[in-house]
């Protein structure tokens, strides 16, 4: 089929493709000696032409978004798609066509984005909504989708850990793959359901370690539950997923945005916790030296190595000294959370190592394309920063 925008646009066609179950859009963007792609799936649609695309991924957060802006008016011709690639029109078959009406919510989404015909996979979910003015805006959201609408846990575990917990998702939703990092399987104990989904069943595990073990999506499909900043401070990619280097003002664009850091006040965390033998116990953080000491009752950890383990992530996260912000690059070198980055800045070259990618925001579209980078820990970060006075 052939799509012809009713926007007022010119010089911009669509074209879809029907035949084979596939059907596809075209559009190309021409920018500064590279040809910006697309290759979009939704349900059995598949297009390569959009105004908008912008997706968003992070470390702190188990939500994949996206959004994809096409005309929601177009003129439809059937075709058929032929071995060759090319799509013979049917003639005769114009029809005017409300975008909105091709998808329906749930519908599973795939975005592919690139230059040359060169594609990454940037997002894998499903659509949420679909909005009605004079572009059709989809939302989408990544595989927490799942977890949100198909579980629906009522349980009381005296003792239980963290991946039996999270197994439950991959129980219910076997699309979704859990990992659980090195020292992340903690011991818990009362932990107790009603009618918990995983979004819930996540959140709770977040919340009895006080926040030292990040969940995300480490890829689209698979669920990672682990520490970050330890491995970080001891030389250790607890990811392993890709890398990827940056080269400021040559490779992504050189701005402000990335700072120097460092604790105004260092703590030490001190973490108290009951056994199942309702003996108490306390734990330290490594601290070095501390200008704060910061001591919290834990109800549902009561294993010593397991409260340390706690304790001394939540020390590197707080005691952090390096750089953060965002580095502002194009669509290419491919990066996602969890990758390394290596940043070199021969203006600054104290600012030169390995960090780890926190968050990535992609913005595509027909004026061009961008992926702006949250810049997370160094690699080999000192936890316990010298005393300054």
């Amino acid at each position: 089929m052939l799509f012809k925008p009713n926007n007022g646009i010119a010089c911009t066609y669509f074209a879809l493709e029907e035949g084979k179950g596939v059907h596809r859009f075209f559009l190309k963007n021409k920018m500064a000696y590279f040809i910006l792609n697309s290759d979009i799936t939704i349900g059995t649609f598949r297009f390569s032409g959009v105004k908008e695309v912008r997706v968003k991924r992070s470390l702190r957060d188990y939500t994949d978004t996206a959004t994809i802006t096409i005309p929601a008016i177009a003129r439809v011709q059937k075709g058929k798609l032929q071995d060759d690639g090319t799509v013979k029109i049917a003639a005769g078959t114009a029809v005017v066509k409300n975008v909105r009406s091709l998808f329906n919510n749930n519908d599973p989404v795939t975005i592919k984005l690139g230059y040359n015909g060169d594609l990454q996979t940037e997002f894998k979910g499903f659509v949420k909504n679909r909005g009605t003015g004079l572009h059709c805006v989809i939302n989408c959201e990544g595989y927490v989708r799942q977890m949100r609408l198909k579980m629906d846990i009522t349980h009381y575990y005296p003792q239980t850990t963290v991946s039996e917990l999270l197994g439950l998702i991959s129980k219910t939703c076997p699309d979704i793959k859990v990992v659980i990092g090195a020292g992340a399987d903690l011991p818990l104990l009362k932990m107790r359901l009603t009618h918990a989904t995983g979004v819930d069943i996540c959140n709770e595990i977040r919340k009895v370690s006080e926040g030292a073990l990040t969940i995300f999506f480490l890829n689209p499909t698979t669920l990672w539950c682990g520490l970050r900043y330890t491995p970080y401070a001891k030389n250790i990619d607890p990811f392993a997923t890709g890398a990827v280097n940056y080269r400021r003002g040559y490779n992504c664009i050189k701005d402000e945005s990335l700072k120097e850091v460092e604790p105004t006040e260092p703590v030490q965390v001190i973490l108290n916790g009951v056994t199942v033998s309702a003996q108490r116990v306390q734990t330290e953080s490594e601290a070095a030296y501390s200008v704060r000491k910061e001591k919290t009752l834990v109800n549902n950890v009561g294993d010593v190595n397991a409260l340390r383990t706690m304790a001394n992530e939540v020390q590197y996260q707080r005691n952090y000294t390096g750089f953060e912000g965002h580095i502002p690059a194009f669509l290419q070198p491919f990066a996602q959370p969890g990758y390394t980055m290596y940043i070199k800045d021969t203006d600054n070259p104290d600012l030169n190592g390995t960090y780890m990618c926190e968050s990535i925001d992609v913005s595509f579209g027909t004026t061009g394309a961008r992926r702006n980078i949250e810049v997370g820990p160094k690699v080999g970060f000192n936890p316990n920063p010298p005393k300054t006075s």
